[in-house]
């Protein structure tokens, strides 16, 4: 099948980043338990970012002055005010550094086999766009004319993108085939 449009994005899925806690305790890197000041909603299958003021490049000069360190992760349990993670923390953080976990309720989306076509070749659109999802999947598809970019991944679990063809990402001083930020 083709989709044609003139849409800024084609396909979008996006889950919901819905809460945002203090930490209780400060874990170090290598736990996969992080206690935290309130885990209401919070269930297991939904993902966490756990994240401090450690700058993310600590030989930054300039470039990314407020990306800080952090990461993602799937939550297997919780109980009470302790989150288990399917994977240990990769890095330690700390209340004095302002660290705060972010609740995520994922949503999936499998693209498989599709013809997309976007308005312009040089626009500000995007063919396939995901944030906040896990367990996602684009494969075989042929994307082209979304000018900005083909394929756009933001804060996502396990995403796989293979098989594609992208074409016409060519909008000036951007134009990328794959866009990827903060995802795992």
């Amino acid at each position: 099948p083709t989709l044609k449009s003139g849409a800024t994005t084609i396909i979008s899925a996006t889950g919901s980043q819905y809460a945002e806690v203090r930490l209780a305790a400060d874990p170090g890197a290598g736990t996969q338990s992080i206690s935290v000041a309130d885990a209401s909603g919070l269930e297991a299958g939904d993902l966490i970012i756990i994240y401090d003021d450690t700058p993310w490049n600590p030989w930054d000069d300039g470039w990314y002055p407020k990306v800080k360190t952090g990461e993602m992760h799937r939550v297997t349990s919780v109980s009470g005010t302790t989150i288990t993670i399917e994977d240990p923390l990769i890095n330690s953080y700390a209340s004095s550094k302002s660290a705060r976990v972010q609740f995520i309720r994922p949503v999936s989306l499998t693209v498989d086999g599709i013809e997309i076509v976007g308005a312009n070749n040089k626009g500000g659109y995007t063919g396939i766009s995901l944030r906040y999802t896990a367990d996602s999947v684009i494969q075989n598809c042929h994307i082209t004319n979304a000018g900005n970019r083909g394929i756009m991944v933001m804060d996502c679990y396990e995403t796989l993108i293979t098989k594609n063809v992208i074409e016409g990402s060519e909008k000036e001083g951007y134009g990328y085939g794959v866009d990827v930020h903060q995802t795992s």
